[in-house]
């Protein structure tokens, strides 16, 4: 992607909200979120990087495991940095159609060491990987919500949280799911004829 970003200094201009934020050190490190934005930061100064080759989608986490930075968003994006300091992305190829990509969004992304895992829409599935995002594996999850943040303290025991209250942990590296808590389930009306 450096053959088409573009950096400006930010003066005067509005930066698009912001969902994310991952630091490498020393005042360095990347801003993430709506409509492309993705900023580097130097010296705790952000530099705005335009990526017309992302597609106007939207990043909504980040993850930093010490060699490489991963940003997740809609459309099943997956993007990587091993550099930590440069705007060097990667697109991480899930095995995904394209048209299943499209039906997919991440929210959601954490692991341990080389052991990712991402969570989005729909909830039924995560996506794992553990060779730092190389191959990826998709694991199912019994649960129909929009899962919005997921988060590991080792490489067995995690948890995923989304809308309804719902909360799934694993305590055997995410071969099961069990759900820890379930809300109320949403009626909706869409018509009232009369």
């Amino acid at each position: 992607m450096d053959s088409n970003s573009t950096q400006k200094q930010q003066k005067g201009f509005t930066m698009p909200k912001l969902n994310t934020a991952s630091l490498t050190g020393n005042g360095a490190g990347f801003l993430a979120g709506n409509h492309n934005s993705l900023a580097t930061l130097a010296n705790f100064k952000s530099l705005i990087n335009e990526n017309s080759d992302i597609s106007n989608r939207s990043f909504k986490s980040s993850h930093n495991n010490l060699k490489t930075i991963f940003l997740v968003g809609q459309g099943s994006q997956i993007l990587a940095n091993d550099t930590l300091t440069g705007n060097s992305w990667t697109s991480l190829n899930t095995g995904l159609s394209t048209e299943l990509t499209s039906c997919i969004d991440f929210n959601s992304v954490h692991g341990t060491g080389e052991d990712l895992w991402v969570a989005g829409k729909p909830g039924s599935i995560l996506f794992h990987s553990t060779d730092s995002g190389k191959k990826w594996d998709i694991v199912k999850t019994n649960n129909n919500a929009t899962l919005n943040t997921i988060f590991f303290i080792d490489k067995q025991s995690g948890w995923t949280a989304g809308e309804f209250g719902t909360i799934l942990a694993t305590k055997d590296g995410g071969k099961t799911w069990t759900t820890q808590k379930r809300g109320a389930s949403q009626a909706k009306i869409l018509v009232i004829q009369t």
